[in-house]
C-alpha cells in the first residue's frame, strides 16, 4: 500500500497572492459600479471572470468542492451579479473562506498521517 503524502494545497504565499488578485477584482468592480448601466454590466462581467478564475485556480490546486465550499462560492457569485451590491468584496471574502477551509482540511489530513506513522 502506497503511503499517503502530506497535503499543502494552498501554501501561505499562494494564499496571499490569491487574496491580492481578488482584491483587484473587487476593487475594479467597485470602481465600475459608480458608472450607471454600462458600468454595472461591466462590473457583472468582471464578477463572472473573477468567479471563473477562482474556480480554475482552486481546481488546479487540487481543491474539490463539497457542500460548504459550494455554498461559499455560490453566495459570492450571486452577490457579484447584483448591481451596487457587487461593490462589496464578496470574491475576496470567498477566497479567504476557501483558504481557511482548505488549510484546515490539509491540517487534519496531515495530523492523521502523523498519527499513523508514529510508533
Amino acid at each position: 500500500m502506497k503511503p499517503q503524502e502530506k497535503k499543502d494545497r494552498i501554501p501561505s504565499t499562494v494564499g496571499v497572492i490569491m487574496i491580492a488578485v481578488f482584491l483587484l477584482y473587487d476593487g475594479l468592480q467597485a470602481l465600475l459600479s459608480f458608472i450607471p448601466l454600462a458600468g454595472w454590466l461591466l462590473s457583472s462581467a468582471v464578477g463572472l471572470v473573477g468567479n471563473l478564475h477562482l474556480f480554475l485556480w482552486l481546481t488546479l490546486r487540487g481543491v474539490k468542492y463539497n457542500g460548504k465550499k459550494t455554498t461559499a462560492t455560490f453566495t459570492a457569485s450571486i452577490t457579484e451579479f447584483i448591481p451596487l451590491l457587487n461593490m462589496l468584496p464578496a470574491l475576496t471574502l470567498c477566497v479567504v473562506t476557501m483558504i481557511i477551509m482548505v488549510r484546515a482540511e490539509d491540517a487534519l489530513h496531515n495530523k492523521k498521517i502523523n498519527e499513523k506513522t508514529l510508533p
